[in-house]
Protein backbone atom coordinates (compact mmCIF):
# COMPACT_ATOMS: atom_id res chain seq x y z
CA UNK A 1 0.00 0.00 0.00
CA UNK A 2 2.60 2.70 0.82
CA UNK A 3 4.50 1.63 -2.09
CA UNK A 4 1.37 2.61 -4.54
CA UNK A 5 0.78 5.78 -2.80
CA UNK A 6 4.76 7.01 -3.03
CA UNK A 7 4.18 5.80 -6.83
CA UNK A 8 1.55 8.16 -7.05
CA UNK A 9 3.17 10.68 -5.37
CA UNK A 10 6.37 10.43 -7.75
CA UNK A 11 3.66 10.36 -10.84
CA UNK A 12 2.42 14.22 -9.61
CA UNK A 13 5.93 15.71 -8.87
CA UNK A 14 7.23 14.69 -12.77
CA UNK A 15 4.16 15.92 -14.20
CA UNK A 16 4.25 19.04 -11.99
CA UNK A 17 8.25 19.39 -12.98
CA UNK A 18 7.38 18.95 -16.48
CA UNK A 19 5.37 22.20 -16.13
CA UNK A 20 7.66 24.38 -14.74
CA UNK A 21 10.21 23.14 -17.21
CA UNK A 22 11.96 20.85 -14.96
CA UNK A 23 12.68 16.71 -16.11
CA UNK A 24 14.78 14.08 -14.43
CA UNK A 25 16.03 13.45 -11.70
CA UNK A 26 15.48 17.02 -10.13
CA UNK A 27 11.80 16.97 -10.48
CA UNK A 28 11.17 15.51 -6.67
CA UNK A 29 13.62 18.05 -5.77
CA UNK A 30 10.88 20.88 -7.23
CA UNK A 31 8.39 19.72 -5.01
CA UNK A 32 9.33 18.35 -1.30
CA UNK A 33 11.09 19.90 1.37
CA UNK A 34 13.01 18.51 3.68
CA UNK A 35 12.28 14.86 2.36
CA UNK A 36 8.77 16.01 3.22
CA UNK A 37 6.42 15.70 0.28
CA UNK A 38 3.96 18.43 -0.59
CA UNK A 39 0.28 17.67 -1.61
CA UNK A 40 -0.39 18.12 -4.76
CA UNK A 41 -2.98 21.04 -4.61
CA UNK A 42 0.38 23.40 -3.42
CA UNK A 43 2.19 22.65 -7.06
CA UNK A 44 -0.70 22.81 -8.96
CA UNK A 45 -1.60 26.53 -8.60
CA UNK A 46 1.96 27.24 -10.68
CA UNK A 47 -0.11 26.88 -13.90
CA UNK A 48 -2.46 29.80 -13.95
CA UNK A 49 0.55 32.16 -12.40
CA UNK A 50 2.53 31.08 -15.24
CA UNK A 51 -0.64 32.03 -17.79
CA UNK A 52 -0.80 35.50 -15.47
CA UNK A 53 2.88 36.23 -16.00
CA UNK A 54 2.59 34.90 -20.09
CA UNK A 55 -0.15 37.83 -19.91
CA UNK A 56 1.43 40.47 -18.59
CA UNK A 57 4.67 40.13 -20.86
CA UNK A 58 1.77 40.60 -23.80
CA UNK A 59 0.53 43.40 -22.11
CA UNK A 60 3.86 44.95 -22.22
CA UNK A 61 5.07 43.65 -25.13
CA UNK A 62 1.65 45.34 -26.66
CA UNK A 63 1.72 48.74 -24.74
CA UNK A 64 5.38 49.05 -25.58
CA UNK A 65 4.07 48.42 -29.19
CA UNK A 66 1.49 51.45 -29.06
CA UNK A 67 4.07 53.43 -27.54
CA UNK A 68 6.49 53.31 -30.86
CA UNK A 69 3.17 53.40 -32.88
CA UNK A 70 3.12 57.06 -30.80
CA UNK A 71 6.24 58.34 -30.83
CA UNK A 72 6.39 57.03 -34.53
CA UNK A 73 3.45 59.04 -35.39
CA UNK A 74 4.31 62.26 -32.97
CA UNK A 75 7.77 62.42 -34.94
CA UNK A 76 5.75 62.40 -38.09
CA UNK A 77 3.50 64.91 -36.98
CA UNK A 78 6.20 67.26 -35.93
CA UNK A 79 8.59 66.33 -39.61
CA UNK A 80 5.20 67.84 -41.24
CA UNK A 81 4.58 70.91 -39.39
CA UNK A 82 8.60 71.67 -39.30
CA UNK A 83 7.64 71.18 -43.42
CA UNK A 84 5.16 73.34 -43.49
CA UNK A 85 7.04 76.01 -41.21
CA UNK A 86 9.72 75.68 -43.25
CA UNK A 87 7.35 76.63 -46.38
CA UNK A 88 5.50 79.18 -44.75
CA UNK A 89 9.00 81.25 -44.06
CA UNK A 90 10.27 80.48 -47.16
CA UNK A 91 6.96 82.55 -48.82
CA UNK A 92 7.57 84.74 -46.02
CA UNK A 93 10.91 86.32 -47.10
CA UNK A 94 9.74 85.76 -50.97
CA UNK A 95 6.93 87.80 -50.07
CA UNK A 96 9.23 90.75 -47.89
CA UNK A 97 12.14 90.51 -50.37
CA UNK A 98 9.47 91.40 -53.39
CA UNK A 99 8.00 94.37 -51.80
CA UNK A 100 11.78 95.82 -50.83
CA UNK A 101 12.28 95.42 -54.59
CA UNK A 102 9.03 97.07 -55.38
CA UNK A 103 9.75 99.74 -52.94
CA UNK A 104 13.37 100.27 -53.96
CA UNK A 105 11.91 100.70 -57.58
CA UNK A 106 9.82 103.20 -57.21
CA UNK A 107 11.84 105.22 -54.60
CA UNK A 108 13.94 105.76 -57.59
CA UNK A 109 11.18 106.37 -60.37
CA UNK A 110 10.19 108.88 -57.81
CA UNK A 111 13.75 110.31 -57.59
CA UNK A 112 13.94 110.21 -61.74
CA UNK A 113 10.90 112.19 -61.47
CA UNK A 114 10.97 114.98 -59.18
CA UNK A 115 12.54 118.27 -59.53
CA UNK A 116 15.71 119.53 -58.93
CA UNK A 117 15.97 120.38 -55.05
CA UNK A 118 16.20 124.33 -55.22
CA UNK A 119 19.64 126.14 -54.69
CA UNK A 120 20.41 128.55 -51.54
CA UNK A 121 18.63 132.19 -52.55
CA UNK A 122 15.76 130.29 -55.22
CA UNK A 123 12.75 130.51 -54.49
CA UNK A 124 11.55 128.26 -56.90
CA UNK A 125 12.38 126.73 -60.40
CA UNK A 126 10.79 126.15 -63.74
CA UNK A 127 11.99 123.84 -66.51
CA UNK A 128 12.53 124.10 -69.87
CA UNK A 129 8.48 123.94 -71.58
CA UNK A 130 6.95 124.30 -75.00
CA UNK A 131 6.28 127.75 -76.02
CA UNK A 132 2.36 127.43 -75.46
CA UNK A 133 3.03 126.98 -71.55
CA UNK A 134 2.43 130.05 -69.08
CA UNK A 135 4.77 131.63 -66.63
CA UNK A 136 2.09 132.58 -64.21
CA UNK A 137 3.82 130.49 -61.37
CA UNK A 138 6.37 133.52 -61.25
CA UNK A 139 3.53 136.08 -60.07
CA UNK A 140 2.48 133.69 -57.47
CA UNK A 141 4.92 134.62 -54.55
CA UNK A 142 5.19 135.60 -51.15
CA UNK A 143 5.00 139.58 -51.75
CA UNK A 144 1.99 140.16 -54.32
CA UNK A 145 3.42 141.60 -57.58
CA UNK A 146 1.74 144.85 -58.15
CA UNK A 147 1.63 145.72 -61.97
CA UNK A 148 3.31 149.50 -61.06
CA UNK A 149 6.10 148.24 -58.81
CA UNK A 150 8.41 147.95 -61.77
CA UNK A 151 9.29 149.78 -65.41
CA UNK A 152 12.47 148.45 -66.73
CA UNK A 153 13.68 145.09 -67.72
CA UNK A 154 17.53 144.64 -67.45
CA UNK A 155 19.44 141.71 -69.25
CA UNK A 156 23.17 140.82 -68.63
CA UNK A 157 25.58 137.84 -69.10
CA UNK A 158 27.05 135.86 -66.04
CA UNK A 159 30.62 135.94 -67.64
CA UNK A 160 30.95 132.86 -66.72
CA UNK A 161 30.67 128.52 -68.32
CA UNK A 162 28.16 127.58 -65.98
CA UNK A 163 26.48 129.13 -62.95
CA UNK A 164 22.49 129.02 -60.37
CA UNK A 165 21.77 131.02 -57.57
CA UNK A 166 24.61 129.60 -55.52
CA UNK A 167 27.65 130.03 -57.67
CA UNK A 168 26.66 133.49 -58.68
CA UNK A 169 25.77 134.95 -55.67
CA UNK A 170 27.21 137.77 -53.81
CA UNK A 171 27.93 135.98 -50.24
CA UNK A 172 25.40 136.81 -47.44
CA UNK A 173 23.41 138.70 -49.84
CA UNK A 174 22.68 135.88 -52.08
CA UNK A 175 22.33 136.28 -55.84
CA UNK A 176 21.79 140.07 -57.29
CA UNK A 177 19.16 139.01 -60.13
CA UNK A 178 15.42 138.63 -59.93
CA UNK A 179 15.77 135.62 -63.12
CA UNK A 180 18.56 133.34 -63.82
CA UNK A 181 18.30 131.37 -67.40
CA UNK A 182 20.48 127.84 -67.27
CA UNK A 183 22.66 126.93 -70.24
CA UNK A 184 22.97 123.21 -69.21
CA UNK A 185 26.02 123.93 -66.86
CA UNK A 186 24.57 124.42 -62.90
CA UNK A 187 21.41 124.76 -64.46
CA UNK A 188 19.15 122.50 -66.95
CA UNK A 189 19.78 124.56 -70.43
CA UNK A 190 16.54 126.50 -70.09
CA UNK A 191 15.87 126.00 -66.84
CA UNK A 192 14.24 129.58 -64.93
CA UNK A 193 15.75 130.07 -61.62
CA UNK A 194 13.37 132.40 -59.75
CA UNK A 195 15.44 134.27 -56.89
CA UNK A 196 14.76 135.59 -53.42
CA UNK A 197 14.59 138.79 -54.56
CA UNK A 198 12.11 138.27 -56.52
CA UNK A 199 9.98 136.42 -54.50
CA UNK A 200 10.11 139.28 -52.36
CA UNK A 201 9.84 142.21 -54.59
CA UNK A 202 13.38 143.38 -53.52
CA UNK A 203 15.57 145.51 -55.62
CA UNK A 204 18.29 143.92 -58.14
CA UNK A 205 21.94 144.35 -57.29
CA UNK A 206 24.48 145.70 -59.57
CA UNK A 207 26.50 142.64 -61.43
CA UNK A 208 29.35 144.51 -61.60
CA UNK A 209 31.45 147.97 -61.85
CA UNK A 210 30.03 151.55 -61.60
CA UNK A 211 26.47 149.92 -62.94
CA UNK A 212 23.86 150.71 -60.81
CA UNK A 213 20.38 149.30 -61.48
CA UNK A 214 17.34 151.07 -61.04
CA UNK A 215 15.03 149.97 -57.95
CA UNK A 216 12.33 149.41 -60.61
CA UNK A 217 14.37 147.31 -63.30
CA UNK A 218 14.09 143.73 -63.34
CA UNK A 219 17.35 141.98 -63.34
CA UNK A 220 17.74 138.87 -65.92
CA UNK A 221 21.31 136.94 -66.08
CA UNK A 222 21.84 134.52 -68.77
CA UNK A 223 24.18 131.94 -67.68
CA UNK A 224 27.24 131.70 -70.20
CA UNK A 225 30.28 134.09 -71.45
CA UNK A 226 28.48 135.40 -74.36
CA UNK A 227 32.05 136.97 -75.25
CA UNK A 228 33.07 134.02 -76.98
CA UNK A 229 29.96 131.76 -77.01
CA UNK A 230 26.58 132.50 -77.83
CA UNK A 231 23.59 131.60 -75.43
CA UNK A 232 21.49 128.19 -76.32
CA UNK A 233 18.45 127.98 -78.37
CA UNK A 234 16.64 126.92 -75.36
CA UNK A 235 18.25 130.11 -73.39
CA UNK A 236 17.23 131.95 -75.59
CA UNK A 237 13.32 131.06 -76.19
CA UNK A 238 12.77 130.89 -72.24
CA UNK A 239 14.02 134.21 -72.22
CA UNK A 240 11.43 135.60 -74.75
CA UNK A 241 9.03 133.87 -73.26
CA UNK A 242 9.91 135.14 -69.50
CA UNK A 243 10.30 139.33 -71.10
CA UNK A 244 7.00 138.50 -72.82
CA UNK A 245 5.20 137.62 -69.68
CA UNK A 246 7.00 140.27 -67.26
CA UNK A 247 6.03 143.14 -69.81
CA UNK A 248 2.06 141.64 -70.63
CA UNK A 249 1.50 141.74 -66.12
CA UNK A 250 3.69 144.82 -65.70
CA UNK A 251 3.02 146.74 -68.96
CA UNK A 252 6.50 147.15 -69.59
CA UNK A 253 7.13 148.77 -73.31
CA UNK A 254 9.50 147.28 -75.49
CA UNK A 255 11.71 150.29 -75.11
CA UNK A 256 12.46 149.54 -71.48
CA UNK A 257 13.98 146.21 -72.23
CA UNK A 258 17.54 147.28 -71.92
CA UNK A 259 21.03 145.35 -71.99
CA UNK A 260 24.35 147.05 -72.24
CA UNK A 261 27.01 146.35 -75.05
CA UNK A 262 30.10 146.48 -72.79
CA UNK A 263 33.63 146.38 -74.74
CA UNK A 264 35.51 145.63 -71.91
CA UNK A 265 33.44 142.42 -71.19
CA UNK A 266 32.26 142.34 -68.27
CA UNK A 267 28.93 140.77 -66.59
CA UNK A 268 27.32 143.91 -66.73
CA UNK A 269 27.52 143.67 -70.67
CA UNK A 270 25.65 141.15 -72.31
CA UNK A 271 28.07 139.47 -74.93
CA UNK A 272 29.46 139.93 -78.35
CA UNK A 273 27.21 136.78 -79.06
CA UNK A 274 24.32 137.79 -77.94
CA UNK A 275 21.73 138.24 -80.97
CA UNK A 276 20.97 141.85 -79.72
CA UNK A 277 19.67 143.02 -83.24
CA UNK A 278 17.03 140.02 -83.43
CA UNK A 279 15.66 140.28 -80.23
CA UNK A 280 15.14 143.82 -80.79
CA UNK A 281 13.66 143.53 -83.82
CA UNK A 282 11.19 140.85 -81.98
CA UNK A 283 10.56 142.63 -79.20
CA UNK A 284 10.00 145.94 -80.92
CA UNK A 285 7.40 143.83 -83.47
CA UNK A 286 6.43 141.71 -80.52
CA UNK A 287 6.99 138.27 -81.80
CA UNK A 288 9.03 137.34 -79.38
CA UNK A 289 10.40 133.36 -79.67
CA UNK A 290 9.30 130.84 -77.29
CA UNK A 291 10.73 128.25 -78.98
Amino acid sequence: MMGKQEATRDFIGRITARAHGVSGAGAAGRISVGHRHLPSWVVQPSAPLARLAAEGIAVKKSTRSVGNKSKTSTKSAMRGKNAKNAASGRRNTIVFLSLLTVLSLTTLLLKAMAPAPLRPDAATTLFPSDAGDSLDAIFNMSVAVRPDRWRYIYIHQSQTQSGNAMTLGHGGEGVGDHFIVGNGNGLIDGELQISERWNRQESAMSPAGNLVVEPDCVSICIVGDLDHKPPTPMQMGRLGQLVQALQARCRIPANHIEWLNDPTATPAGIGRYFPATAFHDQIRDGSLATR
